[in-house]
């Protein structure tokens, strides 16, 4: 699973919106978010960080064979 996915998946899991999720990122609005998911933007790894941080998983549960996949 890619790694968008794997955020929308984790997000959705918890509960949390897209706009919810980018409040707490630190993103304008949620259509940042929005690309992230859809593999329309790539993840830096400062963003991989705070996804972690704020979704409460580990970087490696967001990523596949330990590189970004996006």
């Amino acid at each position: 699973m890619l790694t968008g996915k794997k955020i929308r998946q984790i997000r959705k899991n918890i509960g949390m919106t897209q706009s919810d999720l980018a409040d707490k990122i630190g993103y304008l609005n949620q259509s940042q978010v929005a690309k992230i998911e859809k593999g329309y933007r790539k993840i830096t790894e400062m963003d991989l960080k705070k996804f972690s941080e704020v979704l409460d998983v580990r970087i490696e549960t967001l990523i596949e064979n330990g590189k970004e996949t996006n």
